[in-house]
């Protein structure tokens, strides 16, 4: 394509159908400005895929990333104004692209219906044959994936399934489009790091197999070196450069490329990591266990937990998915049940007390979860600072100049104070949780995967201000998260969980040190994998 052009869906001049190696997709000084914008989300970009290629496109998130995803997946809006060149491998149906696009499952499909009836409905779409035919592709597809959900399984909404079940399936309705390309947009978003490093294993051998291009965007350098392709560092719409990983993170790299692989959060030497706090525990939880008491009390201490958070402490539940990790820290905050065993909180035990005094204490307990769920979307965004300040005998004045200062504080100063959240990236939706834990003043702050969504500068920042929240605030860190290279960031001690046990406690200097359960090994082998690669 030469010029500006009004509409991107205008037919394009097409390359043969690729057979051997052939280009797929080939951009030539390509600028993309989209409607209502002022400045360029692409300019100058210059790239070749050619069939069976592996390209990560590694860059922060925004809209640069956002605007080449649509343009490989031709699915820019309209009115936006494309100028360069710009070819596609040719297609045998008017309703197949090239380039089929793979996301997180939590940005692919709806909550509220089944996951085989959502895939259904869409390749009965695309491949323009009757909903039973789509289904029985579907079925077929699934078949030929290693370790993917059946048919029967994918009867049930997106919640009942994992993500990583849910991921395999969304794999399996791109490959039954038989496509020259698969562009992978942070597919593995909410996997665990084994779940992770698992499905890039499988999207790896689909792509040998099938003889596809892969193209995979990212924000996390270990992912792009894991795939061991070319990487193409994206910053502002320019590709700065481009080559394997290994060369990339050299010292002669880019100084943004060099940034992002610095960023990459790493398991701290367990010489550096503080020895825990010795101060009155803070939180106690005695003989806690997940099923109902029978005949007589759990005996093994495996299934029996108890532990003490200290005042100012850090405790990590490290696991992953289904380890009983999430169910634990609701139990101990008082939002979950409590089969058997005490919960004693700020030496108040919270089995005896009531809604209302329950939900007076829980006002000592704030959040910062890494999911959309940790704030109501609907609220606008000085509200979310100073909801937790209604109580205090302070002036309204007072309480907003508060307010201001907290969100300047986590890098919100220049935030539209009367937009609602729903408004606001997934960095400022963490960073305002983090406002808002300021402005709660808490006693104890529970962190679940802080850090998922996020891009390595967007991780490294929030690490950075949770550090900095601990150590001005003084507050209690309970985290929850399978990966070790956070705890190692946040924590002195940790409970590794497993099927709703624990294989191993004690401090973190000391699990690092010398694990002494094989899945503890797994988990940190998973860890030190990532950033290794990168």
């Amino acid at each position: 394509m030469t010029n500006d052009e009004n509409s991107p869906e205008l037919d394009l001049q097409p390359m043969e159908a690729p057979e051997g190696p052939a280009s797929i997709f080939r951009a030539s000084d390509l600028t993309v400005k989209l409607p209502d914008t002022q400045s360029a989300a692409l300019s100058g970009f210059t790239l070749d895929i050619q069939r069976g290629d592996v390209i990560a496109i590694l860059g922060s998130l925004g809209a640069d990333r956002e605007a080449l995803c649509a343009v490989m997946t031709r699915t820019l809006p309209s009115g936006t104004r494309l100028r360069g060149d710009l070819q596609f491998a040719s297609t045998t149906s008017e309703k197949r692209k090239p380039i089929i696009y793979l996301g997180a499952p939590a940005r692919c499909l709806s909550p509220y219906t089944t996951v085989s009836a959502q895939l259904a409905r869409y390749l009965s779409r695309v491949l323009g044959v009757p909903l039973a035919s789509a289904q029985e592709e579907l079925h077929q597809r699934l078949g030929q994936i290693a370790g993917a959900p059946d048919i029967d399984r994918l009867r049930a909404r997106p919640g009942a399934l994992s993500p990583a079940e849910i991921l395999l399936a969304l794999l399996a309705a791109a490959l039954a489009q038989n496509p020259f390309a698969i562009l992978a947009d942070e597919p593995t978003d909410g996997l665990d790091p084994r779940e992770r490093d698992a499905f890039l294993g499988t999207l790896q051998h689909e792509r040998g197999s099938r003889d596809l291009a892969l193209i995979y965007l990212t924000g996390n350098p270990s992912i792009a070196a894991k795939l061991n392709g070319r990487v193409a560092v994206l910053r502002n719409g320019h590709l700065v450069e481009e080559g394997p990983a290994r060369r990339l993170r050299s010292t002669g790299a880019h100084a943004y490329t060099q940034q992002l692989f610095r960023s990459v959060p790493k398991i701290a030497a367990p010489e550096t990591l503080r020895r825990a706090a010795r101060a009155e525990p803070l939180l106690q939880v005695r003989g806690f266990a997940f099923d109902k008491p029978k005949k007589h009390a759990v005996s093994d201490p495996a299934l029996a937990i108890t532990f003490d958070l200290p005042r100012g402490g850090s405790l990590a539940l490290i696991g992953e998915r289904g380890s009983g990790r999430r169910a634990l820290a609701r139990a101990a905050t008082g939002l979950g049940p409590v089969p058997q065993g005490r919960v004693v909180f700020d030496a108040v035990d919270l089995g005896i007390l009531s809604s209302s005094m329950a939900a007076r204490l829980r006002r000592r307990i704030a959040f910062v979860i890494g999911e959309r769920g940790g704030l109501d979307s609907r609220m606008r965004i000085l509200d979310v600072v100073l909801e937790p300040m209604r109580h205090l005998p302070k002036r309204a004045e007072d309480m907003r100049q508060a307010a201001l200062t907290m969100l300047a504080r986590v890098g919100l100063a220049d935030a539209p104070l009367l937009h609602r959240v729903s408004t606001l990236s997934e960095l400022d939706h963490r960073r305002l949780q983090i406002a808002r834990v300021l402005a709660a003043g808490p006693q104890l702050v529970v962190l679940y995967e802080p850090l998922a969504g996020l891009d390595v500068l967007g991780q490294a920042l929030i690490l950075d201000l949770l550090k900095d929240l601990r150590t001005r605030e003084g507050a209690a860190f309970l985290l929850i998260t399978a990966d070790f290279a956070v705890a190692s960031a946040l924590c002195e001690d940790a409970l590794v969980m497993r099927d709703s046990k624990i294989v191993e406690r004690g401090p973190l200097a000391n699990i690092l040190t010398a694990p002494q359960d094989a899945y503890t090994q797994t988990l940190i082998s998973a860890t030190e994998a990532g950033f290794s690669a990168a």
